[in-house]
């Protein structure tokens, strides 16, 4: 609990494209009871083509209540500093559902210096 509020949140690790539909995004919220759907891409390619899927579906559901992440920026700033980011390319802030503009996307390669670095 934060004094921004709690959110139910339901996770989809990986899922296969063709699988995320209306009517399953729909029962997740129906039959899950979540606030928001937040699904975990592999790399940018796959969020790419996850964004793509969901966006068909306009005017079906609230973009800023299904949120994709990389596993790459979800462990490396962890799940409620991550950058969120609904189907319109909107940073959203996991913990209250609005507009984040102050957190920025880590590229699966942008830090790769600064490990090496770190390890030398």
């Amino acid at each position: 609990t934060t004094t921004r509020g709690v959110r139910k949140v339901g996770i989809l690790n990986h899922p296969d494209s063709n699988k995320i539909d209306v009517a399953n995004l729909a029962a997740c919220f129906a039959r899950e009871s979540v606030d928001v759907i937040g699904i975990v891409s592999r790399d940018e390619a796959h969020q790419e083509i996850l964004r793509k899927q969901i966006s068909q579906y306009d005017g079906s559901f609230d973009f800023s209540k299904v949120l994709l992440v990389t596993h790459h920026n979800l462990y490396k700033l962890g799940i409620t500093k991550a950058c969120w980011t609904s189907a319109r390319n909107e940073i959203i802030d996991l913990i209250d559902g609005s507009l984040a503009g102050s957190n920025q996307a880590i590229s699966w390669n942008q830090d790769i210096p600064q490990i090496r670095a770190a390890s030398a």
